[in-house]
């Protein structure tokens, strides 16, 4: 990583840009950085909105605090101890705050689950947490995002609430502080996001009440309500924490809500009356009319959001440029039955094979039911969500983690079964994120992306004069741009920023240019990037135009600009891969008449090393606007450019001439 952040870097790189390099891939990485910074600026620890993204409105921002308190920690601790700028500082917490996450997982979970669960659990915990594919990939250095937090605490979940089953006959009021412990924990994960936690609280509810219902009074003695009024809050104070007091309203059901705490209330009070066999008419209805809050909600709100969005849903990994698919189908289709599907097919082996010992001991004990379905139940959603959303991936490997550490303690009989298992699941893991690239590799495709648009970013801000010029680019550039260059964007992809997505087609879409025009300035647009490998603009243009070389985005890629944009010249850095690249960049500037439009165009093609398409703008110049100043100036140059001496002296003599006639006094 710093091998290829160093690529194309000039001594004259601005200071407080960031420079350190962030795979292009990973968009939610440089929501984080910035976020961080911008709480640290700010001074306090919530953030509740950005100004570097829906110029010039900015937009609300529904990241959680927790992990961006995190990343701002070991910015702090950098800076602590080696004294580094902000920017500096978030470079290097951004490159050590995954690797540090991981670090802390292991050295509290493998003592904790070595005292309560055994050494061989422990082990088998230690090896699946660094190897199993892809979990081991949401720690990558470099790319910060909150999804391993989310799997560490899913697993903690699920770990602690398996403590306090197996203790739940012998021990009581042991089972009951686990059950706690468990409902923090989970309330925690709510408060990130309640997706990352939803179906291991739906998949533990479902399964309690199918075992409740088969052996009536099996889990009456399980303190459900105590694990979820822990986790109801927990997750109530962490939507305080991010919300009070004046950002309440509306319903935002895409992140942390009351109603999420208010229905595994109730469903956990309909568990408890289950298990126990009692019917209360009245208060069935109270717990159904809280498990249904939500969905109500929904409903009310046209179910925008509801239950959960993240922003990398559709990538499985860090890895191989992120590996990023509509669902598992597309991404096998695409890519074919490779090490990563290899990985993930002995990860769902490794989790029959664990589950089991468990079912099979699940005819006896009435433990030994509830072990089964509290971690079956979140594994089998993990399951079947993975084959939609590939971050799912991911937490299914920490269910299969729980799985592994209980079957290995509560099997002896079949613990060394599970353990091959384990590590047949793991090495592939291992294959894929071991170290072994050499520092003169070729540079990756993404890389390449990522290296020019830090470039880009450097090179407009350093045009611009002035922090916070307003960019329209392609989404995912976009992002990047902002976070390099200190730029404000219109459109990123990033769920907050629909308005702002919205106004970029509207701009590029336009089929008038006046249109055009009056949507950019009411944006301060100051420029417009088109690169080469990304048409994601152009697509979005194409659904609701009838004639897309008519819209703005078309006109632009026939060279063909409106009046009011200038073409700047861009070179993009000397670096192997991006022969074929190229970067369009419009400056809005005020309208020009049509000559002097030309005759710049002209001289980029010239700046460019595009002569003959400079050629081309000079004979149009020639043949409509023979005796205009400014088109004559504009085919000055480009006969210089080609040392045509005769064309040159002719052309001025027509200067001269016109300058006799005080034809400047128009300029």
């Amino acid at each position: 990583l710093d091998t290829v952040s160093r690529l194309g870097t000039t001594k004259d790189s601005q200071p407080g840009l960031h420079t350190g390099l962030v795979p292009l891939h990973a968009q939610g990485s440089y929501e984080w950085i910035a976020q961080a910074g911008l709480a640290t600026d700010a001074g306090g620890w919530r953030l509740r909105e950005v100004p570097y993204d829906n110029a010039t409105a900015g937009r609300p921002t529904a990241l959680a605090a927790p992990y961006r308190l995190w990343i701002q920690l070991v910015a702090a601790f950098d800076r602590v101890i080696h004294g580094h700028e902000q920017a500096r500082s978030l470079e290097r917490a951004a490159v050590w705050a995954g690797p540090w996450l991981q670090a802390l997982f292991l050295v509290g979970l493998v003592p904790w689950i070595a005292r309560l669960w055994g050494t061989a659990a422990a082990s088998l915990l230690a090896l699946g947490w660094v190897a199993f594919f892809p979990l081991n990939t949401l720690f990558l250095p470099g790319q910060p995002d909150d999804l391993g937090l989310k799997a560490g605490i899913a697993l903690i979940h699920l770990l602690a609430l398996a403590t306090g089953v197996r203790v739940a006959a012998s021990q009581p009021a042991a089972a009951r502080r686990w059950f706690l412990v468990a409902g923090v924990w989970g309330g925690f994960g709510c408060w990130l996001q309640i997706s990352s936690q939803l179906p291991v609280i739906a998949g533990v509810l479902l399964a309690a009440a199918v075992v409740s219902w088969r052996a009536t009074g099996s889990d009456s003695g399980l303190p459900w309500r105590c694990w979820a009024t822990a986790g109801a809050t927990v997750s109530l104070l962490g939507w305080l924490f991010e919300y009070a007091p004046s950002h309440l309203l509306p319903l935002r059901l895409e992140t942390n809500h009351p109603l999420y705490a208010l229905a595994w209330l109730g469903a956990a009070d309909g568990l408890a009356r289950l298990g126990n066999g009692r019917r209360a008419p009245v208060r069935s209805l109270l717990t159904a009319a809280a498990v249904l809050a939500p969905v109500v909600a929904a409903f009310a709100t046209d179910f925008k959001g509801f239950p959960g969005a993240a922003a990398n849903v559709g990538q499985l990994t860090g890895l191989n440029e992120g590996l990023v698919a509509e669902h598992t189908a597309a991404w096998l289709a695409r890519d074919g039955f490779g090490l990563p599907a290899a990985a993930v097919s002995l990860l769902l082996l490794a989790a029959g094979i664990a589950s089991w010992p468990l079912l099979r001991r699940a005819a006896g004990e009435a433990v030994n039911r509830s072990l089964a379905g509290l971690l079956i139940g979140p594994v089998a959603l993990w399951t079947a969500l993975a084959a939609f959303q590939l971050h799912a991936w991911s937490l299914l490997a920490a269910g299969t983690l729980a799985l592994v550490v209980v079957a290995v303690s509560v099997a002896a009989h079949l613990r060394f079964l599970v353990a091959a298992a384990t590590i047949v699941a793991a090495l592939p893991g291992l294959w894929l994120t071991w170290p072994r690239g050499a520092p003169d590799r070729e540079v990756t495709a993404h890389e390449v992306e990522a290296l020019v648009a830090r470039d880009l970013a450097h090179a407009l801000s350093r045009r611009s004069g002035t922090p916070g010029a307003v960019v329209l680019a392609p989404p995912t550039l976009a992002a990047a741009l902002a976070y390099y260059g200190d730029l404000r964007v219109v459109g990123t992809t990033y769920w907050e920023n629909h308005d702002g997505l919205a106004a970029a087609v509207r701009v590029m879409g336009a089929t008038s240019a006046d249109e055009a025009l009056a949507l950019a300035q009411r944006r301060e647009i100051r420029y417009l990037v088109l690169p080469s490998w990304d048409s994601t603009l152009e697509d979005l243009a194409r659904i609701g135009a009838e004639d897309f070389n008519q819209t703005l985005v078309g006109l632009l890629r026939q060279w063909l600009p409106p009046r009011w944009l200038r073409p700047v010249p861009y070179t993009l850095p000397g670096i192997s891969g991006l022969e074929t690249r190229a970067v369009m960049i419009f400056e809005v500037v005020e309208a020009q008449d049509n000559p002097t439009a030309l005759a710049r165009l002209a001289e980029y093609f010239l700046e460019m090393g595009q002569p003959h398409l400079a050629v081309s703008v000079a004979a149009a110049l020639k043949q409509a606007f023979p005796q205009e100043l400014s088109a004559l100036a504009g085919r000055l140059y480009v006969e210089m450019a080609q040392r045509d001496t005769a064309a040159v002296n002719a052309t001025v003599a027509a200067i001269q001439t016109q300058l006799g006639l005080k034809a400047d006094e128009i300029l």
